[in-house]
């Protein structure tokens, strides 16, 4: 049956880019809604115009940190970190963030610095190409400079300038232009915007890494095999200028530069006069250190043409990543992809490790005192331990995701690509909605392996457990030298009472490891039979505090040929722990727990022996629907009673109690359905190209608006998401833009729209600034939440609802399901049955009470500057007061 109603055209704004800029909302015109039947009403009252001007898109946090070395204040209570176009202050003492400091320009941070003479600015470049003197204490900017687009490196150094008092903050920065690259200086940028720099230094080779020392006296730079040391010469110290060095260039026995740090310190003090040297640690791609001491006095004398090596260390089987020398000089810190990190004893050759930690170190940091060192990770997130005793003073993660959508696909590993429509596998735990659990990388590695649980409210991490098989600190390399990926995760969901978590991994041999049995020449259908699939069932020990392995389940779908089917979808049910499968042999399978005794726990009570194993019991043959499908999408019903399965065009409606296909409906002419969502009756149907919304209980079909291509772009349909408590859903669609031939590239947009579920108009639209990869409802605070490639979490609601009309709207619905559950009860004829909507619908309701303990638990969490933003204090608040009505 085709439906009748008229499609109302959405009006998609021209300036989608600015809007997402702005980060506001903008409202569709709405003239006209769609009812059953042919009928058409004007919505005219402002009232309803108003309610629905008022949702917004906000940012909630920003969840990356950037690979960028965060920098200590000179007290060590502070440290800095990038989040992107923000700079973050840490307070070591509450471990909260007390500050955010946000680039006016939306841009990037690329590089941060602080100089301990002057304790009270931070210096920030950006991608824009400005280099910025902020007041961090004060949350300003004091001085910008521009013209830094195509900057490398960046190092801000206090000049002591003759017959001046006060000391110059001079910048030196390697800059390429075209094939060259040369070191700029300019000593004036912060009293003059228009200060000319000098170049001092020219050279065909890319420098990848800078150092400046003793005010600006000695500039140490490398690049592949070469050590490059500037001096400055005695006429421009004098005058001040620092344009004249004498440079000199070392070729050292290295496979190639990684890494380097470069120590001050006096060696001498003969009257008034103090000799100072430099001592530099390099770090190489093959493990190696090298240590050269005393340079100063080695290139101070004539006939020299090398530098004396003083120690040669080797202990890392990869790239040394980072390296720090101590204060003293005594000891060497250095890391990398082993998730060890070594402390080298020059003088005695001695080694101390420590040892396991959570990843591959990016970079180590070490404080102006020297107490403290910041270790970066490759999961984004930040360590700071005590140089003393090696224990770990405060921890700061992020969301632990890819950094960017190209990060997704690992070239090396075909088993593990994904696309954005499926998103990551992230859920929100449904009796403690402020979690969200997603599957996470161990490192650099795009194989989702661990299972991150972040509290949304707070920004903070509360636990991390592995999910499948990890080679963090175990030899990642076959014989061959090819790497040992680990499985990749695909597929994670939750039982409607938090107790229980199905998953889904899956692993493929390295293509150099089969081509000796199967050729060289191998497509990803030969691939596939060596693929392993696993699906896990795991549950929450409270005692622990973990996710405790129940099942595991070894190919859960199995062709006829042997090889393991791919999983196309996994759906947990609302009203009991029960799971399914979809695979692409087009069987459904559904799991559920059989209680199980050990055998030497028999004489014990059987309530604490108890354990559950998890079994297919139920299998559903949808072969009938077509071959070769690669993509499908399942939904549960609200009160559990009806499985929709979309397989190409069609949906079919399963009846969990028998589990038998009830009946099968064709609802596009020829878009694969990309995603189902049950909301009460209604079953939302999103492909590609169409939306469509099927009143499972009155069998109508009827069709929203839906963006139309046009000469400015087309438009593809990526993610859906539905929210029972506000009566709505929302899709998120995907933009082209035009192809100008003036552009190399297409401009791509991101947008939400949200529409009435049962006016079916939309509501509110507003644009993304990056590419959404997780797409969720939130039920309990109302709304949506998306997160980007960039780890930003953004919350799309409609913050201006008050407590009255979220009781109606709540008691509303209770009416609502009780009738949604009688409907669709009658569809497989048991309307004699009680549902869980009806039961709760005759519960005799209770005086309101407001228990001050719940106000309490939401502004005594934590310290007044580190509580979340007003909008999420308002909405706890609310949800207190609803909850005690």
């Amino acid at each position: 049956m085709s439906p009748t109603e008229k499609a109302v055209k959405r009006q998609r704004p021209a300036d989608a880019s600015q809007d997402a800029k702005a980060g506001r909302s903008k409202r569709l015109k709405t003239d006209v809604i769609l009812h059953k039947g042919d009928a058409a009403v004007a919505l005219s009252e402002k009232k309803k115009k108003k309610q629905a001007s008022e949702w917004s898109l906000d940012l909630v946090f920003r969840g990356n940190i950037f690979n960028i070395d965060p920098v200590f204040s000179v007290d060590e209570k502070y440290l800095f970190l990038s989040r992107g176009d923000a700079v973050q202050v840490y307070s070591l003492a509450t471990q909260r963030p007390v500050k955010t400091l946000t680039m006016k320009d939306s841009s990037h941070v690329t590089g941060l610095q602080l100089v301990p003479s002057d304790p009270q600015h931070l210096y920030i470049s950006t991608h824009s190409g400005r280099l910025i003197q902020w007041d961090w204490d004060a949350g300003r900017e004091t001085t910008s400079r521009g013209n830094f687009v195509k900057v490398s490196l960046l190092e801000v150094v206090p000049l002591k300038v003759p017959d001046e008092e006060k000391q110059r903050m001079a910048y030196f920065a390697v800059k390429t232009k075209g094939a060259r690259c040369h070191i700029a200086v300019n000593t004036d940028w912060t009293q003059r915007k228009d200060a000319p720099e000098t170049v001092v230094f020219d050279t065909a080779n890319v420098i990848t890494h800078l150092k400046v020392v003793q005010g600006g006296q000695f500039i140490v730079a490398c690049a592949r095999q070469q050590l490059i040391i500037g001096t400055l010469s005695p006429k421009s110290k004098e005058t001040g200028t620092f344009d004249d060095y004498e440079w000199r260039e070392y070729r050292l026995p290295v496979k190639h530069i990684t890494c380097l740090d470069v120590r001050e310190s006096q060696i001498a003090v003969i009257g008034e006069n103090t000799t100072m040297t430099i001592d530099i640690a390099i770090g190489d791609a093959s493990g190696v250190i090298l240590v050269y001491n005393n340079v100063l006095s080695s290139i101070s004398r004539e006939g020299t043409s090398g530098l004396p090596l003083l120690q040669r260390l080797h202990w890392h089987r990869e790239a040394v990543a980072s390296l720090r020398w101590s204060r003293d000089g005594n000891y060497i810190s250095s890391g990398g992809k082993e998730s060890v990190l070594v402390f080298w004893q020059l003088d005695s050759g001695r080694r101390n490790f420590l040892p396991h930690l959570s990843s591959p170190i990016r970079s180590i940091t070490l404080s102006s005192v020297g107490a403290l060192y910041a270790v970066q990770f490759a999961d984004r997130s930040i360590t700071v331990i005590s140089a003393t005793e090696l224990n770990s003073v405060a921890t700061i993660d992020g969301l632990q995701l890819p950094s960017s959508l190209e990060a997704l696909v690992d070239i090396n590993d075909r088993s593990v690509e994904r696309s954005l429509g499926a998103g990551l596998p992230a859920i929100l735990h449904p009796r403690q909605p402020e979690q969200l659990l997603l599957a996470s990388p161990s490192g650099d590695s795009s194989s989702l392996t661990f299972l991150q649980t972040f509290n949304i409210q707070t920004g903070l991490q509360v636990a991390r457990q592995a999910l499948a098989r990890t080679n963090v600190t175990v030899l990642n390399k076959g014989p061959e030298g090819t790497p040992i990926l680990p499985p990749n995760v695909e597929f994670m969901e939750l039982s409607g009472n938090g107790q229980c978590l199905a998953t889904i991994d899956s692993w493929s041999p390295h293509q150099k490891d089969v081509e000796p049995s199967l050729g060289p020449l191998l497509d990803n259908a030969q691939l596939q039979k060596r693929k392993e699939v696993f699906l896990k069932f795991w549950h929450w020990s409270e005692a622990q505090g973990i996710w405790e392995l129940a099942t595991r389940v070894e190919t859960p779908h199995l062709a006829l040929s042997g090889e393991a089917v791919q999983i196309l979808s996994l759906k947990a049910r609302s009203d009991r722990s029960e799971f399914v499968t979809l695979g692409s042999d087009l069987t459904i399978k559904v799991w559920q727990p059989t209680a199980r005794y050990t055998t030497s726990a028999k004489s014990q009570s059987r309530s604490n022996t108890m354990e559950h194993t998890w079994k297919n019991l139920t299998s559903i043959d949808l072969s009938y629907a077509g071959h070769d499908i690669t993509t499908g999408a399942m939904s549960f019903s609200e009160d559990g009673s009806i499985l929709a399965v979309g397989l190409k065009n069609a949906v079919h409606l399963i009846d969990t109690r028998q589990w038998s296909v009830y009946c099968s409906r064709q609802v596009f002419s020829a878009d694969s359905i990309r995603s189902v969502e049950f909301q009460g009756r209604y079953l939302i149907i999103l492909s590609e190209q169409s939306l469509a919304v099927w009143n499972v209980v009155d069998d109508v079909i009827q069709t929203p608006a839906t963006p139309a291509s046009s000469s400015s772009g087309s438009f593809k349909n990526i993610a859906l998401a539905v929210d029972s408590s506000t009566d709505t859903f929302a899709v998120v669609t995907k933009t082209l833009g035009a192809n100008l031939p003036s552009q190399p590239s297409r401009k791509t947009t991101h947008s939400i729209t949200v529409y009435s579920t049962s006016t079916m108009t939309p509501l509110s639209e507003s644009g993304l600034e990056n590419a959404p990869i997780k797409f969720l409802a939130d039920p309990n605070n109302g709304g949506y939440i998306a997160i980007d490639v960039a780890a930003n979490l953004w919350r799309f609601s409609h913050p201006n609802r008050n407590i009255q009309a979220l009781a109606e709207s709540s008691e509303e619905s209770g009416r609502q399901l009780s009738a949604v559950g009688a409907g669709l009860d009658n569809i497989f004829r048991r309307a004699g049955q009680k549902t869980l909507e009806q039961t709760r619908s005759i519960q005799q309701p209770t005086t309101p009470t407001l228990k001050l303990e719940n106000l309490g638990g939401i502004f005594d969490r934590a310290p007044p500057f580190a509580l979340p933003p007003a909008t999420a204090l308002f909405k706890d608040v609310v949800n207190a007061l609803v909850s005690s009505s």
